[in-house]
């Protein structure tokens, strides 16, 4: 433990004690971001183009505040690199009176983003036992020299998923460095090139100062060492407590991996993420793996990810984000833009299995991610709500909001607590600590596993209940004087099916900005993901390696295939990679049955995209939809009225840009057709490149209750790379069928070797 003096406001945080000082703002003051567009260095720009670039914003800032010192305490960043924008403490007046200047393309307040393996790759078809197979996409690469960077709560370095054992020099496209200071910088190796830091938007939000000697650029919380282990850990023998024994690795284990650490405490503020995208970009990543998300639909150039995103797909970097966990409900999908790849999570063929035995006989199935390895007695113990295990000063109770003065530590010693499912880790410790012999999650409101990423369950026999169990449980102990319950030891089921379902905290479409545009884009696993977590010896954690769910995981499995495409494809764009990712999703089961939801129904492309990621297709498509960062303008033209054509086109492109004068989204060339409002018919256009050998293309479509679908020209004929034909799509709504919400259906185009599959989304009105 450590003290550290400097009075006025106490934090704990990772069981060390810090005093803060509160900054000098007032407290109407908020932190905005100040966006201006791209700067335009030209190829080789020095420091002293830097430092001309954050003067100019300071004296931008100091024409509004009146005076130098004042925009001096202000400024939060200056973003001087590739993003041309600044984020500054400013009085809801003057961000007003700023948002007016010809030259602020946009001015946002910064918003706040939530955080949302062993057999995976086994179960995605690129090894088999261990062994890597001809058709592996690891025959052609691993990731060799390309660089996957990590926005997260940062990296255990002592990890061995990031050992350098046999790797080379690093590439020389490298242009970062290690970490922010000499404590930080340690323990970068071949491997893990880059320990970053990024935190006064959280300080000032905060009304607090951390004192920089302590914080740092490793993980206290396991999220961001999980998530870069998976996009590019290395080979490591696993003993997940004797239920997984293989051996882990990340999609693309040979690739370079670099930590940018923007998540302190529970949340992140985008100005901390603007400033890691504008470092990324200039280090020289190849590849951006982010499991961060906002609960609510923010228009794009108010949106810090987005941009951040946009000006990294000008270098050709691809960014990968995780649709976030609010499933089952409609309309929850984050992370909107569309040069980003947005990914929803899937299971796998593997479950970790327990059951809760109770005191009539009756035996309900859950699942469990429980490390504990001092199991519990085999006896029955007495089972007790958690309202039931209360101190008596507490009026209201909240899992989310528990800490271990609500609980009465003799009423929970000795029994098994049921809660609900949104339980936090300071009273699962707390449970621990008090002697309850274990812990059953119900709800029967959420489907199983909503509250399991992230939840410390190493040191108590714990289980999560479906719904249906979860009704069972409940009604049991309200209906019986003396509840009693065991819960089985945890067991690994192997080849389970069906799989792969989608997980029901997987967020879901419509697109609730720009509804022309599908999303999710892609799913991929997600539920129960043994990768790596840092040793966190106050919380007990003796396992290296760990079971976590969530959308967050299932966007790092994705961030590594990108890594391998990236390798196997250095002049692919990211647009193209994209689409070689979705056209090869599959959207059948391991029992040849089209993938399902998690209540068994049919998974609509609202809630897969384009279908399960297939890492061995997608290095060789066939075909792919391109798109040019002039397409991506022309986008938000439509969209980003407000936005000034110089905004738009200062350093994004090299060429004078103007809006179209019409332009029609549904002709955007993304690999997914969605028609939001369909009247009577519409015609789709589409632009296809080859990127595949010589070959004859015929096209096959499943037309979507109650809408015709004609294709003109029905066949397409390549004579070499980089070829492209367009074709037309005519949608119209059969008149005595026409359907009251959205339907569904497929194109295909197929040489009889390749499959290029679109999914197609129509609501007629």
């Amino acid at each position: 433990p450590c003290v550290f003096y400097n009075v006025l406001l106490l934090l704990l945080y990772n069981s060390c004690f810090f005093f803060l000082i509160i900054p000098p703002f007032s407290f109407t003051a908020q932190p905005y971001a100040v966006y201006f567009g791209a700067h335009s260095h030209g190829p080789e720009p020095t420091s002293v183009d830097y430092a001309r670039a954050e003067a100019k914003h300071y004296k931008f800032l100091e024409s509004f505040l009146g005076g130098k010192e004042k925009a001096k305490e202000a400024m939060i960043y200056s973003h001087t690199k590739h993003i041309n924008a600044f984020s500054a403490m400013l009085e809801p007046q003057e961000a007003k009176n700023m948002s007016k200047h010809a030259d602020v393309s946009s001015l946002f307040e910064c918003n706040t983003l939530k955080s949302h393996t062993t057999r995976t790759w086994e179960f995605l078809g690129m090894e088999k036992d261990g062994v890597v197979p001809p058709d592996s996409i690891w025959k052609k690469s691993m990731g060799e020299d390309i660089i996957i960077a990590n926005m997260d709560t940062g990296v255990d370095p002592s990890s061995e998923s990031f050992k350098d054992d046999g790797m080379g020099p690093i590439p020389s496209k490298w242009k970062g460095h290690c970490g922010d200071n000499d404590n930080d910088g340690s323990s970068c190796n071949r491997k893990l090139i880059s320990m970053r830091k990024f935190y006064r938007g959280y300080e000032v939000v905060s009304n607090m100062t951390f004192d920089k000697k302590y914080v740092t650029s490793t993980d206290k919380a396991s999220h961001g060492t999980h998530t870069l282990s998976t996009a590019g850990g290395r080979f490591v023998n696993v003993n997940y407590t004797g239920l997984s024994n293989k051996t882990a690795k990340g999609g693309a284990p040979n690739a370079r991996v670099a930590s940018y650490k923007v998540l302190f405490g529970r949340a992140v503020q985008t100005c901390d993420e603007l400033a890691a995208f504008d470092e990324a970009i200039h280090d020289g990543v190849d590849v951006l793996s982010l499991s961060l998300a906002s609960d609510d639909a923010i228009m794009y150039f108010g949106d810090g990810q987005a941009i951040g995103a946009l000006h990294a797909l000008k270098k050709g970097i691809v960014s990968v984000m995780a649709a976030s966990n609010s499933g089952p409900d409609e309309s929850t999908v984050t992370n909107l833009a569309p040069w980003v790849i947005t990914v929803g999570a899937s299971t796998i063929n593997r479950t970790f299995t327990t059951y809760v035995e109770l005191g009539n006989k009756q035996r309900l199935k859950g699942e469990s991610i429980s490390t504990s390895r001092i199991w519990m007695k085999n006896k029955q113990y007495p089972l007790i709500p958690i309202e039931n295990a209360l101190a008596g000063n507490t009026a209201i109770f909240s899992g989310k909001n528990c800490t271990s003065l609500q609980l009465a530590p003799a009423k929970v010693n000795g029994t098994i607590i049921v809660s609900p499912n949104d339980l936090n880790n300071l009273c699962v410790r707390a449970l621990e600590e008090f002697g309850a012999a274990g812990l059953i999650f119900a709800s029967v409101t959420k489907t199983i596993l909503l509250s399991l990423e992230g939840t410390d369950q190493d040191n108590i026999p714990s289980v999560s209940l479906d719904d249906s169990a979860s009704k069972a449980i409940l009604q049991y102990i309200h209906h019986t004087k003396s509840p009693m319950a065991y819960i089985t030891p945890v067991k690994a089921e192997i080849s389970t099916k069906p799989a792969p379902t989608v997980g029901g905290y997987s967020s879901r479409g419509p697109n609730r900005l720009t509804p022309e545009i599908l999303k999710p884009d892609i799913i991929a696993p997600g539920t129960y993901i043994v990768a790596a977590v840092p040793h966190l010896a106050q919380y007990k954690n003796i396992v290296r390696y760990k079971a976590i769910t969530g959308t967050s995981m299932a966007a790092p499995h994705v961030a590594g295939v990108v890594a391998l495409l990236k390798a196997i494809h250095p002049d692919w764009s990211p647009a193209m990679i994209k689409s070689a990712i979705m056209t090869t999703a599959s959207t059948i089961d391991n029992t040849n049955q089209p993938i399902k939801d998690f209540d068994g129904k049919p998974a609509t492309p609202f809630v897969m995209g384009a279908g399960h990621i297939q890492p061995n297709n997608v290095a060789d498509p066939g075909l792919v939809y391109d798109l040019q960062m002039e397409d991506y303008l022309n986008f938000l033209c439509v969209y980003e009225q407000n936005f000034t054509e110089y905004t738009l086109s200062s350093g994004l492109v090299d060429k004078p840009f103007k809006c179209p004068k019409s332009y029609n989204l549904l002709d955007f060339n993304y690999p997914s057709i969605t028609v939001p409002k369909l009247s009577n018919s519409v015609t789709v256009r589409r632009i296809i490149t080859n990127v595949g050998t010589p070959g004859i293309y015929k096209v096959n479509v499943i037309e979507p209750e109650g809408i015709s679908l004609t294709v003109e020209p029905k066949t397409l004929m390549f004579n070499k790379v980089g070829e492209k034909k367009s074709y037309m799509l005519i949608l119209k709504a059969k008149e005595a069928k026409m359907p009251k919400n959205y339907v569904f259906g497929k194109l295909v185009w197929s040489d009889g070797k390749h499959n290029v599959a679109s999914p197609i989304v129509v609501k007629a009105g």
